[in-house]
């Protein structure tokens, strides 16, 4: 069965349309759910100085990431270049959130490489 996903997902139809039942998934969620915001007075901080600065989620808090940022400020978010991460990028690419394509484990110093780029580029 592995075997058989890994091949299908390499697909660039298959990725639009995983990508898009997660997108759908994603606001079905959030529309259904009620929601607390912790601590967004420090966000608004950052938000008010107009400079660029960097947000960590955890993966167990992902999920819900394109509904933590409702702001006309750029979002990038660094996801692998495999085809589980394309088809991440592109569902949260229905939400206006842009990807920077990186790895932890392969070739690091490319991934900071274009972390810094956008960063200089006042975001």
């Amino acid at each position: 069965m592995k075997k058989i996903y890994k091949k299908i997902v390499r697909f660039y139809i298959v990725q639009n349309l995983l990508s898009w039942i997660i997108s759908i998934y994603l606001k079905i969620c959030y529309h259904t759910s009620s929601w607390y915001i912790k601590d967004y007075n420090y966000l608004n901080e950052l938000l008010k100085k107009n400079d660029s600065f960097i947000v960590c989620f955890w993966h167990g808090r992902l999920l819900m990431t394109p509904y933590c940022w409702n702001h006309k400020k750029k979002f990038f978010m660094l996801i692998s270049g495999h085809p589980d991460g394309r088809i991440i990028s592109r569902a949260i690419s229905h939400f206006g959130i842009n990807t920077i394509v990186g790895s932890s484990s392969r070739n690091k110093m490319s991934s900071y490489k274009n972390i810094i780029q956008e960063i200089k580029k006042k975001i």
